[in-house]
């Protein structure tokens, strides 16, 4: 468990790996939008089984229960879902949906390859921040992966920030800069709302992340594509 995270980015790579394939063998057979932007939205969450979906959808019903910290501890570790993640779940889905769209009418390859590497670059800042934030829960699997990691996991997960950073730079540099601000200011939002709403950070709460870093990161790239000429 506590070398997991060290691995984890991997099935972002993997996830990014099958999104280019998917986009490509869509584009040759000339798939209409709608079906070559769920095609692409289906990856992620055929590959992960909605890992990260579950833990976005428990923190929707908690933070807006607008209960006490320790009763939303409660409602992640509930495994019913309440309107609020339904409706949480719809609105990310949407947005990712737009996104991609916009990306494919484009025809903005380069954005797509840039999204392929958010998933790899979502799952390394996942890790890295749930080593260093604090923990809401002295116990549970987030503790049990990032309790007590070794220096040997810290560092692979810093050489693998610094071989998404060079990735992202040698496809597109403004590109990358927009994307690298976009998930700049998930993990801030990240890091205030895990602090405000659990005090600290879970696993669900990383799995939110993930979700809301890599819709952001997308939404950015859409509006960067429309914009920039």
């Amino acid at each position: 468990m506590a070398h997991s995270l060290l691995f984890f980015p991997f099935v972002g790579a993997v996830i990014g790996g099958v999104f280019v394939v998917a986009d490509v063998l869509a584009a040759h057979f000339g798939l209409p939008l709608l079906a070559h932007t769920l095609l692409l939205m289906l990856v992620p969450i055929i590959i992960t089984g909605g890992f990260h979906l579950d833990g976005y959808m428990d923190t929707e019903d908690a933070i807006r229960s607008y209960k006490t910290k320790e009763e939303k501890l409660e409602i992640l570790k509930d495994p019913h879902i309440g309107a609020f993640a339904v409706i949480g779940l719809v609105r990310v889905l949407l947005f990712v949906a737009g996104a991609i769209a916009v990306l494919i009418d484009a025809g903005d390859l380069t954005a797509i390859r840039m999204l392929a590497i958010s998933f790899f670059l979502s799952r390394i800042l996942s890790g890295l921040t749930s080593i260093y934030m604090k923990k809401a829960r002295q116990a549970g699997m987030l503790h049990a992966e990032a309790g007590g990691v070794k220096a040997g996991v810290k560092a692979g997960l810093w050489i693998q920030l610094a071989v998404a950073t060079g990735l992202l730079v040698y496809v597109n540099l403004i590109q990358a800069v927009i994307l690298f601000s976009a998930f700049l200011a998930s993990l801030l939002w990240y890091r205030y709302q895990s602090r405000r709403h659990y005090g600290g950070v879970t696993g669900d709460t990383a799995g939110r992340f993930v979700v809301s870093s890599e819709t952001f990161a997308a939404l950015m790239l859409a509006i960067a594509a429309k914009v920039i000429v």
